[in-house]
């Protein structure tokens, strides 16, 4: 998740260097935003359990595959943005490696490539053990700076979050966008069909 954060803060760089705004994004009309809350409520309760030291085990999964099933359905409500289909996909890899295995399976040699004493979250991830299945989809990438191992599903993420942002701050993306331009090409339509009925008749 780190890496989707970093991008999108990346992202609102260049939305601003290409004439974006971060106003630009307040005239886009979300469908399903509750689905997001869904997803938030359960990180922040899987949060909490792993801190307490709660029933990770059984209850984490569910938990992480909740956030991520109301994450997916958000992004189908709103395919119509740029990047969400990016997104989507990515969601959808991690959903099923982790539905695969539990968890999200990370390599305990990328671990030991960010740091000796690196760390992961319990509730989330667990080490890649042998078995495990569509092990190509698990966390095996580390990313040094960030102090982070990430998947395939999370690169796809983190682009399709990116061309969201700089598409938003942009400008002209958005249902009414849609709708205009589709009134707009109808109009021609009309005015084209009426332009002949008016010379058919003279």
């Amino acid at each position: 998740m780190s890496l989707v954060l970093l991008t999108v803060v990346a992202a609102m760089a260049i939305g601003y260097v290409v004439g974006g705004r971060l106003a630009n994004m307040a005239s886009v009309s979300l469908r399903g935003t509750w689905l997001l809350a869904v997803a938030v409520a359960a990180q922040g309760i899987l949060a909490a359990v792993s801190g307490a030291g709660g029933p990770v085990t059984s209850v984490g999964p569910a938990l992480l595959l909740t956030s991520h099933a109301a994450l997916l359905g958000f992004m189908w409500r709103n395919r119509w943005l740029p990047g969400m289909p990016l997104i989507f996909i990515g969601i959808v890899m991690n959903i099923a490696v982790i539905a695969a295995n539990g968890a999200m399976p990370v390599s305990r040699e990328a671990i030991l490539a960010i740091s000796p004493d690196a760390a992961f979250d319990p509730g989330k991830h667990r080490i890649l053990e042998d078995g495990d299945r569509l092990t190509f989809l698990a966390d095996l990438y580390p990313v040094r700076p960030i102090r982070a191992v990430i998947s395939l599903g999370d690169v796809l993420l983190a682009v399709g979050a990116a061309q969201l942002v700089v598409a938003l701050m942009r400008g002209g993306v958005g249902r009414r966008g849609r709708h205009s331009r589709t009134a707009a090409a109808m109009g021609r339509l009309a005015g084209t069909a009426g332009e002949a009925e008016d010379e058919a008749q003279a």
